[in-house]
């Protein structure tokens, strides 16, 4: 995406009430293109001027970080040149973490990669978006061994009981369009299970199967802003908690993980 596309979509997203939204990267190069856009002085010029120009704008956080898919591939260190120019362009490492399909990288590899991360995010001061499919019991004790560490469990799709374990280490349950699925049993139940304060409510977009049936990917700020709607009211059918209500507290709890 470039700058002034950056800028233009900022606009779309806050005329549909966004506040934010967090963008992520999968592998070395991902994470280096997403450095490159808003380092560059064309995209600096172009926000600056979007921040000038009204009061309020919407807020796009960048993660950075290596996908369990591309555990083969190391993290991109040069983009940290010191800890607080790293911090002035991304806010997150992610996504990271443990994927145990077939066809994914071995698991050594795997946990490798994701403790390397993990110990970044200490160094850095940083929360983690993690990823995890298959592999609970390894995600929490990898987890245990970072003590203080921020973090979303991205698309959480374990039991109440796993997630009130990730909460006990201090992660955010992320829920996301898996709720809005009539089929769906075991994530209506952990939304039963955990307290508002402890959720976020993600998208992810293009990947969800809701985008397309939302809108075209011409109006991707209609779909980020109307997905997010039917999944706080889904979370508030369950929890008998207003719609408006499950929004303002995952807002602030979006951002208390995001800015620390």
């Amino acid at each position: 995406m470039k700058s002034d596309d950056i800028v233009r979509y900022q606009d779309e997203l806050y005329d549909h009430g966004v506040k934010g939204i967090l963008t992520v990267s999968y592998d070395r190069g991902s994470s280096l293109k997403a450095s490159e856009i808003i380092g560059s002085n064309e995209a600096s010029e172009s926000l600056r001027r979007a921040d000038t120009q009204r009061d309020q704008s919407t807020a796009i956080f960048r993660a950075c970080g290596i996908h369990p898919e591309h555990a083969g591939e190391e993290f991109p260190q040069e983009l940290i040149k010191t800890e607080s120019s790293f911090k002035k362009t991304f806010c997150a490492i992610g996504e990271i973490g443990l994927d145990y399909r077939d066809g994914m990288p071995s698991r050594e590899l795997q946990q490798i990669r994701f403790e390397e991360q993990l110990e970044l995010c200490m160094d850095l001061k940083l929360p983690a978006v993690i990823h995890s499919v298959h592999a609970c019991d390894d995600t929490l004790r990898i987890l245990k061994k970072f003590k203080g560490l921020r973090s979303v469990m991205h698309g959480f799709s374990y039991s109440a009981q796993a997630a009130k374990e990730c909460i006990k280490l201090g992660a955010y349950i992320g829920i996301g369009t898996r709720i809005l699925d009539e089929r769906a049993r075991r994530l209506p139940e952990t939304v039963r299970e955990i307290p508002v304060e402890s959720m976020l409510l993600e998208t992810d977009m293009p990947f969800c199967r809701q985008y397309n049936a939302h809108t075209s990917a011409d109006n991707r700020a209609a779909a980020h802003a109307a997905i997010l709607t039917d999944i706080a009211e889904a979370i508030s059918a369950i929890k008998h908690i207003p719609g408006s209500r499950i929004a303002e507290i995952t807002t602030k709890n979006a951002e208390r993980v995001l800015k620390g």
